[in-house]
């Protein structure tokens, strides 16, 4: 996994930076990945609690996996979905899956630089409006070519960081996969 260049990066330890960069990235583990996800599942564990315990993880990056009052979509949180399917405790940090979330606490949401830096200086205008917010994601989005099915996610947790409501970030996270579709 490749740390981000949006300056939404945590600072790593030399252990976690080590442990970060052995782990799978999620595309390449739905793609072609090929090693022993049981080889691997014991470092993404380590380095979440190594994470945790120094409290490194924002607390926005955290209520977003397991807070349902920041749920994206639905009424449940990451984490309560997770369970759902039968993942409970500390298998959930060891799940294939979980790589896109230990991704999301180390580089925050996976989205082109230029489209971060612009979005957080309207988001963080006193002056823009919603509707403001909905045209520059659907312009953004198709600008940079923006087609993966993880950008509306990555829309609604950078509108989250950026202090904006639950509703706000979902519908901007709508205009996302809208103009994805387009």
């Amino acid at each position: 996994m490749k740390v981000s260049s949006t300056g939404l990066a945590i600072e790593l330890t030399s252990e976690e930076a080590e442990l970060f960069s052995a782990l799978p990235s999620y595309a390449q583990l739905a793609n072609d990945w090929d090693g022993e996800w049981s080889k691997v599942a014991p470092s993404m564990e380590e380095l979440y609690l190594l994470l945790k315990d120094r409290n490194a993880i924002p607390e926005l990056r955290l209520k977003v996996f397991s807070d349902s009052d920041y749920a994206e979509k639905g009424s449940k949180s990451i984490k309560e979905i997770f369970e759902s399917n039968g993942t409970r405790g500390r298998e959930i940090v060891r799940h294939p899956h979980f790589t896109q979330y230990i991704d999301y606490f180390v580089n925050g949401p996976a989205l082109p630089q230029k489209f971060v830096r612009d979005f957080c200086e309207l988001a963080d205008n006193d002056f823009t409006r919603p509707e403001e917010l909905r045209k520059f994601v659907s312009h953004a989005t198709k600008q940079a070519g923006l087609t993966h099915y993880e950008v509306p996610s990555d829309v609604f947790r950078l509108a989250i960081e950026r202090g904006l409501s639950t509703s706000t970030a979902s519908s901007l996270r709508k205009e996302a996969m809208a103009a994805i579709r387009r």
